[in-house]
């Protein structure tokens, strides 16, 4: 995955997507060379994934397309999460169905619980499904919570092929902990989600509800040192900047976003001392 590659992620749970607007997006999006995208079954009950296949049906060759394993809804629609072998086994041929595809680019354990990495059940699904030609990466998606624990356990298994975790100008750890470091160091891919804090770092930054005030105050911070450009783009070519990252994944539903964000891909990274001035700026 080259740092060109920017990534295109699904909508979440929401389901409210006017399709359309979602394949114009994505059509769009390789337009401008965005080539990775990223879904799970519990994007709106696989209703990520089938848009998917459908914008992407006939430019197959031109995308690298990830799911997830270990979240979905139950025919009851009731939501899961279950990282068990045989749901996870099945929960693979259901996204090539869904997706229309012979072979899922990469798939990956979502945001996989520490003691289900470390147990090994769940990748030895995935690897027998790689054996099959059903997939050709694998990976882990980790939550907040225990994103560094996670990250360390998968890379001494050293069974994966990519990290998807949060990493942005407001959630760093990763970063000075050394765990992006030793990512890069052992070959594996770093995904990064979150990359504008869940619209943190885009003009909703003045309305975040109160439990939020404080971080839209630091992000506040950002807009002297934008330049001509937005709060949104400095953050991502912050990310960008840091060598150990291999593409982003901003998730949008809008053909003016995907254009701000891919516009970022450039290469242009910040230099050293802007960077510092980042971190300096939210503390």
């Amino acid at each position: 995955m080259g740092r060109a590659g920017w990534g295109v992620q699904g909508q979440g749970d929401r389901a409210e997507v006017d399709e359309a607007e979602a394949v114009r997006t994505m059509h769009r999006a390789l337009d401008l060379g965005v080539n990775f995208f990223d879904t799970a079954p519990n994007y709106g009950n696989r209703e990520s994934e089938r848009m998917f296949g459908k914008a992407l049906k006939g430019r197959r060759d031109r995308c690298f397309i990830a799911t997830k394993c270990g979240h979905f809804f139950s025919m009851e629609r009731n939501f899961v999460k279950d990282h068990t072998p045989a749901l996870s086994a099945q929960s693979i041929d259901d996204s090539l169905r869904t997706i229309g595809i012979d072979t899922i680019d990469l798939i990956q354990i979502h945001s996989a619980p520490l003691e289900v990495v470390q147990r090994g059940e769940a990748l030895e699904v995935l690897k027998r499904a790689q054996a099959a030609g059903k997939v050709r990466f694998i990976g882990v998606t980790t939550d907040d919570a225990d994103d560094a624990a996670v990250c360390r356990a998968a890379l001494a298994d050293g069974g994966y092929d990519t990290l998807q975790v949060t990493y942005n100008v407001l959630h760093r750890v990763l970063a000075t902990e050394g765990v992006l470091a030793e990512a890069a160091r052992k070959g594996v891919g770093i995904i990064v989600k979150s990359p504008l804090g869940t619209g943190a770092f885009t003009y909703k930054h003045a309305s975040l509800p109160e439990a939020r005030k404080a971080e839209g105050e630091r992000i506040a911070r950002l807009e002297a040192l934008a330049g001509g450009g937005t709060v949104a783009q400095l953050a991502l070519r912050y990310i960008l900047s840091n060598a150990h990252v291999s593409t982003i994944i901003a998730g949008t539903k809008r053909v003016a976003h995907v254009e701000e964000n891919a516009g970022t891909g450039d290469g242009k990274g910040l230099s050293e001392e802007m960077v510092r001035k980042v971190e300096a700026a939210v503390g």
